[in-house]
């Protein structure tokens, strides 16, 4: 018989506290640089042109809001 048999069948191993604080931890680091992407890319957008701004159907004002806006309000 082959080995995959016993390795899928085999008890997995609970993840100690450390690692699982680990994972929670990076976790929240990536959120963090996800939500400073996005605050990044809303200031890009608010700088373009108005013509493009009202093509997606959104005022001046209503654009530099969202730019504004605080990067873990994403």
């Amino acid at each position: 018989m082959s080995d995959c048999c016993t390795l899928a069948s085999a008890p997995r191993q609970k993840l100690s506290r450390r690692h699982n604080s680990l994972i929670i931890l990076r976790s929240a680091i990536m959120r963090w640089f996800w939500r400073i992407r996005i605050r990044r890319e809303r200031k890009r957008r608010s700088k373009i042109s108005p013509v493009l701004i009202d093509d997606i159907g959104l005022t001046e004002q209503q654009a530099g809001s969202e730019a504004t806006g605080f990067f873990w309000h994403a």
